[in-house]
């Protein structure tokens, strides 16, 4: 059975070359392996502390960013709050002001109406008064003589000139 190890055959050779390739590569090469392994771990675990640090500082960030995000929140509503409070009293002064806008127009449109009926009396007074002289110079010119027109004149004449002295 062990014929096939005879070392006169080149197989046996390649198979002993082989196996003392295989322990010496073993022996020498054992460490620088375990060293490449061991600083193959080396980084993978410093990598996996960088990222749990991350994690941990997004996780930080996150919860700063929540907190103001609610912070905000609550400023928005107060400034809402305080807006509505201020346009409601806009809107109340608005209001009054525009409640005494009107009574004041009120007031402007009596006191034009009441001026408007003055002048309107004053030319319904004026009229009657020119209607009832031409009447009256009506009736004088057909009942009155001359004689006595020429008195009336006179007299009217005389009282004027008391009046305006």
């Amino acid at each position: 059975m062990l014929e096939f190890l005879s070392f006169t055959e080149t197989g046996t050779w390649v198979l002993v070359s082989f196996v003392l390739f295989i322990a010496l590569a073993y022996k020498k090469g054992k460490q620088s392996i375990l060293s490449g392994l061991d600083s193959k771990i080396e980084k993978i675990k410093s990598d996996l502390d960088a990222a749990e640090k991350l994690r941990i500082e997004a996780q930080e960030i996150l919860a700063k960013y929540q907190r103001q995000h609610r912070e905000a929140d609550k400023e928005a509503k107060t400034l809402v709050k305080s807006a509505e409070k201020q346009a409601a009293l806009i809107k109340e002064k608005i209001l009054l002001e525009f409640e005494e806008t009107q009574k004041n127009r009120e007031i402007w449109l009596k006191q034009r109406v009441k001026r408007m009926e003055e002048d309107a009396l004053s030319e319904i007074k004026a009229e009657v008064s020119d209607l009832s002289s031409r009447a009256t110079q009506e009736i004088l010119i057909t009942e009155v003589d001359q004689k006595a027109h020429d008195l009336m004149v006179d007299e009217t004449i005389k009282s004027l000139a008391k009046s305006v002295a």
